[in-house]
């Protein structure tokens, strides 16, 4: 239960992203195509995959700025999920 408490921030990271990858692969799965030239997790992955790289990016600005040490733990997570939503687009 310590460790819970402890790194909570990064539960809640990679709880989230776990949550969205699986809804996109669940949208994908269950949508019908009209348009075969629009792939919904392409766009859908595409656009988290930015989300996450920036929520990397900001986590030294975070630490330099405002002193949130707990932000450069996030760094890894985030631009890991970062690289797996790019990963999903070119499956």
């Amino acid at each position: 239960m310590t460790w819970v408490r402890g790194n909570w921030r990064w539960l809640a990271l990679n709880g989230l992203a776990l949550v969205v990858m699986a809804d996109l692969l669940w949208q994908t799965i269950t949508v019908d195509q009209f348009n075969p030239n629009y792939d919904l997790m392409l766009i859908s992955s595409g656009k988290w995959a930015i989300r996450c790289l920036l929520l990397c990016l900001s986590m030294t600005p975070l630490n330099t700025l405002l002193g949130w040490r707990w932000a450069v733990k996030l760094r890894k997570p985030a631009g890991l999920w970062a690289f797996g939503f790019a990963m999903a687009t070119s499956y």
